[in-house]
């Protein structure tokens, strides 16, 4: 397949276009010189008629007592366009007399001329414009006929029509040369990004494609294409990052089968240091079950952007459930756990799964770095925007204001306590942030140290569903 740059591209539009600019150019000056000197022409001829009428009308005041045809023989043969002179009665010509040596021409139609009649002939191979009008002539209806050569305004057209001729192809060279130069000169940074987007590769990230503050659309695509390069270093350094993790925490559960397996097979055990290296085995097999299928979830929501098909969710009903389940990891821990809901029923257009798995993250989260005796508050709210807001709230060990942005981030823990010998990977956070961004919605936190952390979610109004009946729910239910 045959590919053209698109400096040739633009050369040859430029001269396409020079070319067909020309060429209308040309013949709309060549038809209107022609209108103009076709209409000169015409007035020319007006005025010798005048000139006629004026000499007969003089040898009339003079007196003259010959006819009127011997007084315009006179005059024929003084003026210039003498034998183009001719004056026709309504049977034959009377002026010049037949047999005389008169210039033969065809005139215009035999109807009657009140107004000058023009037209073209040929006449000893010239062109001839012209002109017949009824007047009167010493009292008698004639028709006078005048005819004048167009041989030199023809010469002028046709020097015209070569000069454009000749001019045509140079304006044309022209055109393709300047066309050449300019599109070369405007596509020259779309060469030096180019270039430049071939040298950068997966170890050069970082480099960017020089931009020149022209205001133009190759500055506009330089910084889209800078844009582009910032979102792929950004998702190649989480994905290294992420693999890098991952593979950690897959390593360790495999090293701790191998090894409680390995020692297990060494001696001779009983059957309760079978049944407990077992048990180990099996919990390691099981959190790394829980690790894949979080990393399945996660990779899922990078390849296909965050979309879910919304249906009504009861999200009064689906608080309850979630903390009823949570209920006894909290009662083990001797923490409160406390749901607020509010009196009118709030429903949710979004994927129940997903929303469920959302808020048991977070609630998880809060029982796993509340210390015993502490409490859990899980709130839903409805603002006046008509926005919702679903919050946990606890009074764990928080987090530090520095290390707030990074906690979603896959694998990311925020210290030593928060590792893995607590049950989780770092992954939760991130998944609840994804669920959150499949329903339009935003997730923050406020937290202080020692003092305890509040995750809230924020859908916007238009994923409520308001078909929902109202009915009266109890606020301020303690679950312990």
């Amino acid at each position: 397949m045959s590919r053209r740059s698109i400096r040739a591209q633009l050369t040859q539009w430029y001269a396409f276009v020079m070319l067909a600019g020309l060429c209308l150019f040309g013949t709309v000056t060549f038809l209107a010189l022609r209108h103009a000197i076709t209409a000169s022409k015409k007035q020319t001829l007006e005025r010798r008629e005048q000139r006629v009428f004026t000499y007969l009308r003089q040898l009339e005041a003079n007196r003259d007592p010959r006819p009127w045809t011997l007084q315009l023989r006179d005059y024929a043969d003084t003026a210039p366009e003498g034998n183009l002179i001719q004056v026709y009665d309504a049977h034959n010509r009377l002026f010049p007399q037949h047999g005389t040596q008169a210039v033969e021409i065809r005139w215009p139609s035999d109807v009657h001329c009140w107004a000058p009649c023009f037209g073209e002939d040929m006449v000893d191979g010239h062109v001839v414009q012209t002109m017949r009008q009824d007047v009167i002539l010493a009292t008698q209806p004639v028709q006078l006929c005048l005819a004048g050569s167009l041989t030199e305004h023809i010469d002028i057209l046709q020097r015209f029509r070569t000069a454009m001729f000749w001019c045509l192809p140079l304006v044309l060279i022209v055109s393709m040369l300047g066309g050449y130069v300019l599109s070369g000169r405007a596509l020259r940074p779309v060469d030096e990004m180019t270039q430049t987007a071939v040298e950068i590769g997966i170890m050069n990230l970082s480099r960017r494609i020089p931009v020149e503050d022209t205001g133009d659309e190759i500055q506009r695509l330089a910084e889209a294409w800078n844009d582009l390069l910032e979102r792929l270093e950004s998702s190649v350094t989480r994905q290294k990052q992420f693999t890098s993790d991952a593979s950690h925490d897959l390593r360790t559960s495999i090293a701790v089968i191998l090894a409680t397996g390995q020692l297990t097979l060494r001696h001779q055990r009983t059957e309760e240091e079978y049944r407990d290296a077992i048990a180990t085995m099996v919990s390691e097999c099981d959190s790394t079950s829980h690790l894949l299928e979080d990393l399945l979830l996660l990779a899922r929501g990078d390849e296909f952007p965050a979309k879910v098909r919304p249906v009504r969710v009861d999200m009064t009903t689906l608080i309850k459930e979630v903390s009823q389940r949570a209920a006894g990891l909290a009662s083990a821990k001797s923490q409160q756990m406390q749901v607020c809901l509010p009196a009118e029923p709030v429903a949710l257009l979004g994927d129940n799964k997903l929303l469920q798995r959302l808020l048991s993250i977070l609630i998880d989260n809060a029982v796993k770095y509340t210390p015993e005796g502490g409490a859990i508050r899980i709130f839903l709210k409805r603002h006046v925007d008509g926005s919702v807001e679903l919050g946990v709230q606890d009074t764990g060990i928080g987090i530090a204001a520095e290390l707030l942005p990074k906690i979603f981030d896959r694998f990311y823990r925020a210290d030593s306590v928060r590792n893995r010998n607590s049950g989780g990977f770092g992954l939760g956070l991130s998944i609840a942030k994804w669920i959150s961004a499949a329903h339009t919605a935003e997730i923050s936190v406020t937290s202080i140290p020692n003092q305890g952390a509040t995750f809230i979610v924020r859908f916007p109004p238009w994923t409520q569903d308001y078909s929902m009946d109202p009915a009266e729910l109890r606020m301020g239910t303690v679950l312990s």
